[in-house]
């Protein structure tokens, strides 16, 4: 047997725990108009409803479907930022970097094609009171166009001047910037230098728990895969290749 529930009395359920007066004002109604809908269990405009629908946050299929039984569908959880991989992550930026020097690319192709000689002749000519010419106004704008473009590409996508600017509300905002940017190259200097962590490396860099460890195979492969991303844009003769002993091994899991 299908139960029909009507959208009147999904309002009532929906707002019965909430101030309806708030409610109404948040849709963009008057105060009273949600309450005149349930009492008077008048049907409302498909508009009204949306307005409804969104205020209350349920789906405005289900809300005047008067088939669609209680309770409302759930809302579909959205995926979180720290869901996603590191590597899909760094894709988007990476992909919103490219777009942005593109526009840039634009911008400054269309800066080049502007006749800035004349452009300059009638900018000299010009008294205090005079009104820029066309010309003129259009390169200022191909400039201020050129510059705004060039800091968004060279300041919106870099992480160390992000993490500067917001260091304060970042995870160890309690250590200072330093620690946190270039601490840890510091750092990793101090320990490799010591002379009980080099006697302890020596000793163990032949064992094969050493060797054969997962961890060390993929920074291994990944500096293979440096060497061979500088090798390929600077060419052998500007890139150094690695001795023999330091170069990839054979993968142990294969």
């Amino acid at each position: 047997m299908m139960i029909f529930v009507r959208i009147t009395e999904k309002l009532r359920r929906l707002t019965e725990d909430k101030n309806k007066a708030e409610v109404a004002r948040k849709a963009g109604l008057k105060a009273t108009m949600i309450s005149d809908y349930i009492s008077k269990e008048y049907v409302p405009r498909a508009d009204i409803a949306l307005k409804m629908a969104r205020a209350l946050q349920v789906p405005l299929e289900w809300l005047v479907d008067d088939a669609q039984d209680w309770p409302p569908p759930k809302p579909k959880e959205q995926p979180s930022v720290r869901d996603i991989a590191d590597s899909e992550l760094l894709r988007e930026v990476a992909t919103r970097e490219r777009h942005a020097i593109l526009e840039f690319y634009e911008a400054a192709e269309g800066a080049e094609s502007i006749d800035w000689k004349r452009a300059t002749e009638e900018l000299e000519s010009l008294q205090a009171a005079d009104p820029l010419p066309d010309r003129v106004q259009q390169a200022i704008m191909a400039l201020l166009s050129v510059q705004a473009k060039f800091s968004r590409v060279t300041m919106d996508f870099s992480v160390h001047f992000f993490s500067t600017l917001n260091h304060e509300s970042l995870p160890g905002s309690d250590r200072s910037i330093d620690d946190m940017q270039a601490g840890p190259a510091f750092a990793l200097g101090r320990l490799d230098n010591r002379e009980d962590v080099k006697h302890f490396h020596e000793l163990v860099k032949n064992r094969p728990e050493w060797i054969e460890s997962p961890w060390r195979w993929r920074l291994m492969e990944y500096h293979s895969l440096e060497y061979e991303h500088f090798r390929r844009i600077a060419g052998p003769a500007r890139y150094t290749k690695p001795e023999e002993k330091d170069r990839l091994p054979e993968n142990p899991s294969k």
